[in-house]
């Protein structure tokens, strides 16, 4: 069984090293969550990302404001993407999943074809269907 140090994952709480023997399960879920950690602390860094401002803040966000969402608009893209989500769950439960697999996972058509075990051509007709109804519905809206 593996062993992990408490005082690399909670230094808050240990400031002395703690071993703990933990099952396989349990140091997968701390080895990926450093490594989420870390991909977004790159991400972070990658992106020029300022945490912290000086006196020339104003400046600095009046120059890259157009790079930045308002909250009001951050608001709007949380509503128009809950509403897709209702209208989705209106859709037939195979135009939905066909659609969804391909818009938000972004699989390809041939690629759910394969998954499903049916032809492309019913997906490509699937999907083409469930956008049309998405439209009809969100209309509703």
């Amino acid at each position: 069984m593996p062993i992990i140090n408490l005082k690399i994952v909670y230094p808050d709480y240990h400031s002395d090293d703690f071993m703990l023997e933990v099952s396989e399960q349990i140091a997968e879920v701390f080895a990926t969550s450093f490594r989420s950690e870390a991909a977004y602390q790159f991400r972070r860094r990658y992106h020029g990302a300022t945490l912290f401002f000086d006196d020339s803040s104003e400046d600095y966000i009046s120059k890259r404001s157009n790079k930045y969402p308002t909250l009001e608009e951050i608001f709007d893209m949380q509503t128009e993407k809950e509403l897709l989500y209702i209208a989705l769950s209106q859709l037939p439960q195979v135009q939905a999943r066909r659609v969804y697999a391909h818009y938000i996972l972004g699989m390809s058509k041939a690629e759910i074809a394969r998954h499903e075990e049916v032809n492309e051509s019913s997906i490509r007709e699937s999907i083409r269907g469930g956008i049309k109804n998405l439209k009809n519905i969100l209309k509703s809206f």
